[in-house]
């Protein structure tokens, strides 16, 4: 069984962040509508490579760019007027 201390910091993390996430997402769907707002997942990948570069310290690689210049391409295609 996690101590008091871990239990409370699972159920604030689920708190404040699950519920903080899914007031943005709302925000979001309700001011973007469900198409614009649904395109913050595919910048989920650009970010892996981000911060696998910064924290791991993983090589960036001329796929990985070109990857993720597809992905904020696209997204830029969707979410432009």
């Amino acid at each position: 069984m996690p101590d008091l201390g871990t239990a409370g910091l699972l159920v604030a993390f689920g708190v404040l962040c699950s519920g903080l996430a899914y007031l943005i997402y709302y925000r979001l769907m309700q001011k973007l509508g469900p198409t614009k707002t649904l395109t913050v997942t595919y910048l989920m990948p650009v970010f892996g490579i981000l911060w696998g570069t910064v924290f791991l310290g993983e090589p960036v690689t001329l796929p990985l760019v070109g990857g993720a210049l597809v992905i904020l391409a696209g997204t830029a295609l969707v979410t432009s007027r």
